[in-house]
């Protein structure tokens, strides 16, 4: 319940919060005390529900930030930061069978293909996460921009796993699942 409480869309809590002020618009052309009561309740719900949001972090959020922060490490070429975000055991997937796993391996691949494309910048889309037990799932829309394409933005959707050890979550794999608009399993010629 926490959990979806605190991931409840920031479209869903400014709706709330203009129903509430709408209400009590209306209180006041109408001078009804009771439609006054509803809009100051809206008002509270979304203020509620944005403090919530905002100031609990559960596991999934945990994981949505570290997922924002790899995205992030990436795009300016931190290698340093990029390598203490990932563990020591997570496997990334791209095209077909090729996988690298370890840290160090996977900032070399990516500090190698990111200078062979021109990487200059890449931007998070959207982000949804889903939670199954001791499984955290976060899928990643991403646009990023390279020499490569002439500048012109690419969009590639990732998943990331987290699984729980203990009280931590660890990155377990990261897998792309789409580059452009095809699957990751139809491109042939990625490098």
């Amino acid at each position: 319940m926490l959990d979806e409480l605190t991931h409840i869309s920031w479209l869903t809590i400014a709706g709330v919060a203009a129903l509430g002020l709408g209400l009590v618009y209306w209180a006041n052309v109408r001078r009804s005390r009771n439609l006054f009561t509803a809009g100051a309740a809206a008002m509270a719900v979304a203020c509620v529900l944005l403090a919530a949001r905002l100031l609990i972090v559960t596991d999934r959020a945990r994981c949505e930030n570290r997922t924002v922060a790899i995205v992030a490490a990436a795009s300016r070429a931190d290698w340093t930061a990029l390598g203490l975000l990932l563990d020591e055991h997570t496997v990334v997937h791209t095209v077909g069978t090729e996988s690298v796993a370890g840290r160090r391996n996977i900032v070399a691949v990516v500090q190698d293909r990111s200078a062979a494309i021109g990487l200059k910048g890449v931007l998070v889309r959207g982000l949804e996460s889903k939670q199954n037990q001791t499984l955290i799932t976060v899928d990643l829309e991403a646009a990023s921009t390279q020499d490569a394409t002439e500048g012109n933005p690419l969009t590639s959707g990732w998943q990331f796993d987290y699984e729980q050890t203990g009280r931590d979550w660890t990155l377990d794999t990261i897998t792309l699942i789409r580059l452009g608009n095809e699957p990751a399993q139809g491109i042939a010629n990625y490098h």
